[in-house]
Parts: C-alpha cells; structure tokens; sequence
C-alpha cells in the first residue's frame, strides 16, 4: 500500500500525471455510486410514502422543554 502513495513520486514525473488521473478516476466513480444509491434510496422513499398504509415508523415526533427531574428520580423515572 506504500507504493501508492505520493511519496514514492520524482519531481516532474509522468508518473505525477497518472496518480492525478487515477485520484480523479476514483473519486468520479465513487461519486457517480454514492449519486445513484441516494438515488434509489430517495426513489424506494417516495414510493413507501406515496402509499395509503399508515406505518408510525415513518413519523417522529419533537418533544422540547421536558422540566427537571425532582430530588430523588432521574429524567428516565420521570418519562
């Protein structure tokens, strides 16, 4: 895995051309794959909330401004 790396490059070799080439090639296609998995993820979304079955999984809800726990019980007592 050291040979891969920047270090074992001369100065002003064609090398230097190729490892850049090869960086840019990898990060394309990573992200073309990482695009189309959110793609499919987005698409399998839309359709799970396009239909008519109500599943509360897919809902959440926000609770804000839980008071203090009182002496003696934690906030997990509490709730």
């Amino acid at each position: 895995m050291d040979k891969l790396s920047m270090g074992h490059v001369k100065e002003r070799s064609p090398r230097l051309w190729a490892f850049v080439v090869g960086v840019y090639w990898v990060s394309l296609v990573s992200y073309y794959m990482l695009w189309n998995a959110y793609k499919h993820v987005s698409d399998l979304r839309a359709i799970a909330l396009k239909s008519h079955d109500f599943k509360p999984e897919q809902y959440a809800v926000v609770i804000r401004d839980i008071p203090a726990a009182p002496k003696g019980q934690t906030i997990k007592d509490q709730v």
